[in-house]
């Protein structure tokens, strides 16, 4: 049986064209400043699954089953314009709060995804500055049974570039 997922590129709200690749189809949202890809169109190994039995999920299902240390979600995200990014991850960590594995790029840390009562939250992984081209993300279990629905990248405004710092000193005797 093959495994068909969909591929499409949203502009904006009222205007989406779909691409379609042989054999593979890849579930992505973008406008000018977000870009979503849902986690049911990446590369599944080891036990996990896509799902549909937790209500209030994007998409068409989400992955399920990270139960195995050796289970791992793959997905490739579309940055068309390099810059500052959150970087945030769309869960449900029904039975308490679970520590993930995620790679972005190659940029590797541990993500605390904290008990939802058996409903989709969203956690803030990173700010990252990243270049234009399809970057690379890896989820794998730290502790297992959680459930990922989405990564979501969201475009950092340049003029702050990222961060909020006053220019005032915290010390007004620092010179």
């Amino acid at each position: 049986m093959r495994s068909y997922r969909r591929l499409r590129f949203i502009r904006s709200l009222s205007n989406f064209s779909l691409f379609v690749i042989p054999f593979m189809l890849v579930s992505v949202f973008v406008n000018a400043q977000e870009i979503k890809v849902e986690a049911e169109s990446g590369t599944l190994t080891g036990t996990l699954t896509v799902a549909k039995a937790i209500a209030g999920y994007s998409g068409t299902g989400y992955v399920s089953h990270f139960q195995d240390a050796n289970d791992k979600l793959t997905l490739s995200v579309p940055i068309t314009t390099g810059g500052t990014y959150d970087i945030f991850v769309g869960y449900c960590a029904k039975d308490g709060t679970k520590t993930i594995n995620v790679s972005v790029n190659d940029i590797k840390s541990s993500l605390e995804i904290p008990q939802g009562n058996s409903k989709f939250n969203e956690v803030k992984f990173a700010t990252l500055n990243l270049k234009a081209g399809s970057i690379p993300v890896v989820i794998t279990p730290n502790w297992t049974w959680f459930d990922i629905d989405y990564v979501r990248f969201v475009r950092v405004d340049p003029s702050t570039g990222g961060f909020s710092i006053s220019p005032a000193p915290v010390n007004p005797n620092a010179g």
